[in-house]
């Protein structure tokens, strides 16, 4: 599934992306190298301390939270900065979206977009609904679509949800928002 979307998204999209995937310690950085080879912007796994950067992708690195810390360039911009923490597992999960989202709230606001695909569990329904309470955008891949329902319907149960898209829809969908977002409002 994230490989269709990370290989549709356009290689001139004017935002950061930060991927986070319940994933076993020792396995997102050869993840990255694969997601590097399909997608058309540039994937790393996460380090302490990374920017959130327009056209590059994070891969939250497996078995700590990746956090943002909002952080004001030499320009006066408003970034981020990835913030590692070994804080107890969230539903049972380190790294969990929640706390991916949740921080993206904080840190972006109405300028966030959340994304939910396939996944076991009930992370992912409080982080997208802090985005969406901040002003943000989340989208949910169609059920069709997931192997496992279990985080999408998380959002779902807690009315977190702005638009349900299939798979093969989802990145421009994406593309759509965030320019609009960069259109009305300035990123």
């Amino acid at each position: 599934m994230l490989d269709t979307l990370l290989a549709a998204l356009p290689p001139d999209l004017p935002a950061g992306v930060i991927i986070t995937q319940h994933m076993p310690t020792g396995f997102t950085a050869a993840l990255a190298e694969r997601f590097n080879r399909i997608a058309p912007l540039p994937v790393k796994e996460t380090e302490n301390g990374d920017i959130v950067e327009t056209g590059k992708i994070l891969l939250s690195k497996a078995g700590v939270h990746t956090v943002i810390s909002g952080v004001i360039d030499d320009n006066g911009s408003k970034s981020g900065r990835i913030v590692h923490t070994s804080a107890p597992p969230v539903h049972g999960v380190r790294p969990a979206v929640d706390k991916t989202f949740e921080s993206a709230a904080h840190v972006y606001g109405k300028h966030c977009v959340s994304v939910i695909l396939s996944g076991m569990g009930n992370d992912a329904g409080e982080g997208a609904h802090a985005v969406r309470e901040a002003g943000g955008v989340s989208l949910l891949c169609d059920e069709k679509d997931c192997l496992v329902y279990g985080m999408a319907r998380s959002a779902i149960q807690h009315n977190a949800v702005d638009r349900v898209l299939p798979l093969t829809k989802l990145a421009k969908e994406i593309e759509r928002v965030v320019l609009q977002m960069e259109d009305s409002h300035g990123i």
